[in-house]
């Protein structure tokens, strides 16, 4: 998997040396990191007898193209459609839509939404299933970044995710009459980018 999200940042960088460049439009790589939280049960003949609370964090990469254009005094509106790969249970297509200002010299701040199509994911058999939901996720936010030069920018952003719900999975022994499940959900995301001007 690795090797494909290599292969893909390798391809971007390709074209953006190759392709005539004009000013207004970049190339964005995004590396999240997302909080989640999971909630484990256990049931024996159908009485619970274990349940656990856990933390953790997942991570992904994002790769837009984005277009801005002046908007009202020194404020541009941002337009950043692209691709989110990671775990099959989170890839899907973002659009997102933005507000970018000029705070001091090459310091500048990004506000706005980031709109994902989550594709969704199932597997399992008679005795187990693994599910993410597919659909929308709205994550509002902000990011700071520093242009080094015309070229290249850096940023960093927090977001909230609007809606929760990620994964489920379940697990079921008939002869032993056991079950088990665990509802995962993600709620913030620290975001790390590089952009690339064109």
């Amino acid at each position: 998997m690795y090797n494909k999200i290599l292969s893909t940042i390798l391809f971007f960088l390709l074209c953006y040396q190759v392709i005539p460049q004009s000013i207004g439009k970049s190339i964005v790589v995004e590396v999240p990191l997302i909080k989640t939280e999971s909630f484990f049960q256990e049931y024996t003949n159908l009485q619970l007898t274990n349940e656990h609370y856990q933390q953790g964090t997942t991570s992904g990469i994002g790769i837009y193209y984005s277009w801005r254009f002046p908007f009202i005094f020194t404020l541009l509106f941002e337009v950043r459609p692209g691709i989110f790969i990671s775990d099959p249970d989170l890839m899907g297509i973002d659009v997102g839509f933005y507000f970018r200002q000029n705070l001091y010299k090459n310091l500048f701040a990004i506000y706005g939404s980031n709109i994902h199509y989550n594709f969704g994911f199932s597997e399992g058999q008679l005795s187990w299933k693994r599910s993410s939901l597919g659909g929308v996720y709205f994550s509002p936010g902000a990011s700071l970044g520093y242009s080094f030069s015309q070229r290249i920018s850096i940023f960093l952003g927090y977001y909230v995710l609007l809606k929760n719900n990620w994964r489920e999975n379940w697990s079921v022994s008939y002869r032993e009459s056991y079950y088990s499940k665990s509802t995962e959900k993600m709620y913030w995301m620290f975001k790390c980018g590089i952009e690339l001007n064109q």
